[in-house]
């Protein structure tokens, strides 16, 4: 059921197709992709093939992460496209200053990435000083960050308008002139790009992005990476950290997965190379929660039927982004098939025994050991002994019994 993975070939090719991957993951809005940070990516990126070349680099990560802050809003960032909502909700007004936060990790594995925060930062501040969250105006916000505030709003704009992409485009474009959230230099910059090139294609098919995409990320200046032990354990680790930030509950959820389930991995005798696949499918098995609204993940109480079809939907979701990558790929069916079970009542797709891959066994013991041991908004954390003789009680029905044995004799 495992597909070939190319993980450990390219630290900076697996790390831009994790920057995709998340930019995915954020833009999923009921099951439709709304490639939104594709989008800005673009059009941020050919604004500034001409305006600050040498920053291409950056404004191309900038894009893609641009609404990294606004991971677990109740309606995707772009529901939000009159100024006096985002003023009105303190989480969307929040949305640049967390994911500022957020990407300040990112110069821990690559240098030359660190103006990307402050460029996130700045995304909302407005031409006319009437934006957020700082209220700059005018040449005070830098020149990268006005590009991606450009790129950002005529996106959002151009799907407010359900017509020819020509029409929308003219209607998109018209009322950011008029909004004078960008300078008027900035807008012309943007129509005499948009004037280069048709860009029906881009707006309205995704492989045609997707292709775009992968020339833009021949086009950008090499990364440097930071002196690590390894390179590739740091960028997934990092991405770990970034999935888990979307809530308070979950910090350090996925890397202790990832340490539990190749422990358990090696304890059952696997081979080396697959027990680094089984700890890097740990890194990444829930990125696909990154569309769940936080509201839903924090609740106290019981999930409603809607609530609990979303949260069921987060493994289908995760084999989804990471099968569309090359780089990822060879995770999908390991990271995605933590919440199947062993008497096949679990989800997805209701696998069953040995027909769920080993490593997504095994994730599920994982996954299970940490839920049991951590604190969460519906129930009190428990203690190592209490979750082990959980994974007892529930051997043979929800976890393959030899991953229980094995578990159990690791940690007890």
């Amino acid at each position: 059921m495992n597909e070939t993975s190319h993980l450990t070939t390219d630290p900076q090719s697996t790390f831009t197709q994790l920057i995709l991957a998340l930019s995915t993951a954020m833009d999923l809005d009921e099951k439709v992709k709304l490639y939104h940070g594709w989008q800005v990516a673009v059009w941020a990126s050919k604004m500034a093939e001409e305006a600050c070349p040498q920053q291409l680099t950056e404004i191309f990560y900038a894009g893609l992460l641009h609404d990294i802050g606004g991971i677990g809003l109740s309606d995707h960032i772009i529901h939000y496209p009159r100024l006096d909502d985002q003023l009105k909700n303190p989480e969307v007004r929040r949305h640049p200053y967390r994911g500022a936060q957020i990407i300040r990790m990112i110069p821990m594995i690559f240098k030359g990435l660190h103006h990307i925060a402050d460029m996130v930062l700045e995304h909302h501040e407005w031409w006319t000083g009437k934006g957020y969250p700082n209220g700059k105006s005018g040449d005070e916000i830098g020149k990268e960050a006005q590009l991606l505030r450009a790129a950002d709003a005529f996106d959002v704009y151009r799907r407010l308008y359900p017509k020819p992409v020509s029409e929308s485009v003219d209607s998109a474009l018209d009322r950011l002139a008029s909004s004078q959230e960008c300078s008027s230099q900035m807008v012309h910059l943007l129509k005499k790009t948009l004037g280069r090139e048709d860009p029906s294609p881009l707006l309205r098919d995704e492989a045609a992005l997707a292709d775009l995409i992968r020339q833009m990320q021949d086009r950008l200046h090499p990364l440097t990476l930071q002196d690590t032990p390894d390179t590739l354990e740091g960028v997934l680790l990092l991405f770990a950290k970034v999935i888990d930030a979307k809530h308070s509950y979950t910090a350090g959820h996925s890397e202790r997965i990832a340490l539990y389930s190749s422990q358990v991995a090696r304890a059952l005798g696997l081979p080396d190379d697959q027990v680094r696949e089984i700890r890097y499918a740990g890194y990444l098995h829930d990125i696909g929660k990154l569309s769940v609204p936080r509201s839903i993940l924090d609740k106290p109480g019981p999930l409603d039927e809607e609530e609990r079809r979303l949260v069921k939907n987060h493994p289908r979701l995760t084999i989804e982004v990471l099968k569309f990558f090359p780089a990822l790929r060879g995770l999908a069916q390991i990271a995605g098939r933590h919440h199947e079970r062993w008497d096949g009542q679990g989800y997805p797709d209701g696998l069953k025994g040995e027909e769920i891959p080993l490593g997504g066994r095994i994730l599920a013991v994982a996954d299970a050991l940490d839920a049991l041991t951590s604190d969460r908004p519906y129930r009190k954390i428990g203690t190592f002994k209490e979750a082990l003789q959980d994974l007892r009680t529930n051997r043979s029905k929800q976890f393959d019994p030899r991953v229980v044995d094995a578990t159990v004799e690791l940690f007890g």
